[in-house]
């Protein structure tokens, strides 16, 4: 398996809240989502620093300040030392994959293609174009 990055874990529960995991929209990103946010319950605590910004988040999707102050507490607290998380996150972001809808959200909270940007300039103004190619 391959190891699921910070932003990756971010990404997909950013991506599970706004496709509609805190509603009854897909059963697969519903389950793993609730499987995900129980097991940093478990790890860290009910009133843990993760577990309370992850909550804030979910209430929250639409303040981007929650969304940083969640990474944060899971970068603080190294939540993807632990193997269980790193599956239930890759579980996760297979089944936003699945959905045409899930898999929009995703792409746009985890940059998964190759960017290449040209830029040219005076020191005033700057012209260029932006190609990206998704893998």
């Amino acid at each position: 398996m391959e190891a699921v990055s910070l932003s990756m874990l971010v990404g997909a529960v950013s991506a599970a809240l706004v496709s509609g995991a805190k509603d009854v929209t897909e059963n697969a990103v519903k389950d793993t989502y609730s499987a995900i946010k129980s097991k940093i319950s478990e790890l860290f605590g009910a009133e843990s620093k993760p577990s309370q910004a992850m909550q804030l988040y979910e209430d929250n999707t639409d303040v981007e300040a929650y969304k940083t102050v969640m990474e944060a507490e899971f970068q603080r607290h190294n939540v993807l030392t632990n193997d269980s998380l790193q599956k239930l996150t890759a579980q996760l972001i297979d089944a936003l994959q699945q959905t045409e809808q899930g898999s929009a959200q995703f792409s746009k909270y985890v940059n998964q293609g190759e960017t290449t940007i040209g830029l040219q300039g005076d020191s005033v103004t700057v012209y260029g174009d932006v190609v990206g190619k998704k893998m």
